[in-house]
């Protein structure tokens, strides 16, 4: 079992609207010394505010203020804990908004919201943004479906990823991607936007006590509602999976939370595979969201880079099924025929010589050549003829030579083989008492000189 469900103890802020009174700040209101002029509320989000608000230029930014939703509260301006109970833990969340809008500050990249200023004030903290003209992506799916055709797709999906690549490379998770975090321009140009949740500590950590953890059901992945649980890069690219399966099916994924219970219950995963509908849409974007929509962290695409090199090797065109071998029935009954007509023509009961027959035969004939007996004299020449050779020795050492004949046919009846080249190394005949004519001829040799050895 891939997860287990688990109790969530630390600071989960979900994605609904805050449950005490509604607090923003009023049109009009001056922040930074009258920098900045808040001219509409923009949107409530589970631990942050935004607004519309001009800068002492005129142009239009956006100011998001740290209020997570049952934390916090707002007297005559100042925002304070919401009891004393959670006064640490709203402390904790602030200076954690402050520590990630600096490091998101530092991010340079043409499809990531630019940060201009962090500051602090009534008693919370702030981050100005650009304004980003357009539509998140869920305003264009229920205002102007037209424009989600397949190119728009995989070139948003492209530039999303590109923006996150850029910020994984810097050590943050954005860990809030959903499509009214995504907005695009009347050029269909992606902009990253809203890192309220964002995490400088790089990935590969538990989330651990006191940390803002943006919760959407539906683009969240499971390990996002446990504490416990690793958060990496891979838990961004979950998300972005999420956002662009609501976008091509027009309904939101299923709760990670509630497919992991099914799917430990035995069930089937709620979430179908994109790569095996009937969807408008690049094979190669439907089979990379799938990858990337896994529970299991391990499972999942895991970088924004392997993600993009893999919409360049996946095929945009689903492949077409193997089609089934289908035999002529002509055919078919032919070879049928051929099977029985052999089967008719067989005798049974008298089996065919076999081959390791053959090959038994073969090695007894071998055996029996080496066991033929080959001669040679003592100086190794091979003597072809051991009757012609003892003659010979006869006329030169006619003494020696008798005997050495008498004890060869001795030799020859008892099997010794006393010049035989076939001896096996290590053993030696039975000699007689008397020295042997090989001994008494190799003397003779060595004590002879060249003058009168014999020729």
């Amino acid at each position: 079992m891939p997860f287990q469900r688990k109790e969530v103890v630390t600071v989960s802020v979900m994605f609904t609207p805050c449950a005490t009174e509604t607090a923003e700040l009023p049109p009009g209101t001056l922040l930074l010394n009258g920098l900045y002029q808040i001219v509409e509320p923009l949107q409530q989000g589970g631990f942050a505010m935004t607004y519309v608000a001009c800068d002492s230029l005129e142009r239009h930014v956006v100011i998001k203020e740290c209020f997570p939703a049952g934390v916090c509260t707002r007297t005559n301006g100042r925002v304070h804990a919401a009891s004393p109970q959670v006064e640490k833990q709203f402390e904790e969340l602030k200076q954690q908004f402050l520590r990630e809008a600096r490091a998101v500050a530092k991010l340079k990249h043409p499809h990531v919201v630019a940060v201009h200023q962090v500051f602090e004030e009534n008693n919370t903290a702030y981050m100005a943004l650009d304004y980003v003209a357009g539509m998140d992506l869920i305003s264009v799916l229920e205002g102007e479906p037209e424009r989600l055709t397949p190119a728009f797709f995989e070139a948003t999906l492209r530039e999303t990823l590109k923006a996150v690549r850029h910020i994984h490379s810097n050590g943050i998770l954005h860990r809030d991607i959903a499509p009214d975090n995504i907005r695009v321009d009347g050029s269909d140009r992606i902009t990253l936007i809203d890192f309220g949740a964002a995490r400088a500590r790089g990935a590969g950590a538990p989330v651990g006590e006191g940390s803002v953890t943006a919760v959407k059901d539906g683009y969240s992945p499971p390990e996002f509602y446990c504490r416990d649980e690793i958060q990496d890069f891979s838990s961004d690219l979950y998300s972005i999976a999420a956002t662009f399966h609501h976008l091509i099916t027009a309904e939101v994924p299923a709760n990670s939370q509630y497919r992991v219970a099914v799917m430990a219950a035995g069930g089937t995963d709620p979430v179908a595979l994109l790569a095996e509908g009937d969807w408008t849409c690049g094979h190669n974007v439907l089979a990379t969201i799938d990858r990337a929509l896994a529970l299991n962290r391990e499972g999942r695409l895991q970088t924004a880079e392997q993600w993009l090199k893999a919409l360049d090797e996946t095929p945009k065109v689903r492949p077409a099924p193997a089609k089934p071998v289908v035999l002529d029935p002509a055919l078919v009954t032919a070879i049928s025929k051929l099977v029985q007509d052999a089967n008719d023509n067989l005798t049974p009961g008298i089996p065919a010589p076999t081959r390791d027959a053959g090959h038994l035969a073969l090695a007894q004939s071998k055996r029996v050549k080496t066991k033929e007996k080959r001669w040679v004299d003592i100086v190794g020449n091979p003597v072809s003829d051991i009757n012609e050779w003892l003659h010979q020795q006869e006329k030169l050492h006619p003494t020696s030579a008798s005997g050495a004949a008498q004890r060869l046919a001795g030799s020859e009846s008892r099997g010794d083989m006393a010049l035989d080249i076939d001896q096996p190394q290590g053993t030696s005949p039975a000699l007689p008492a008397k020295k042997s004519f090989l001994g008494s001829l190799f003397a003779r040799v060595l004590s002879r000189t060249p003058e009168t050895c014999p020729t």
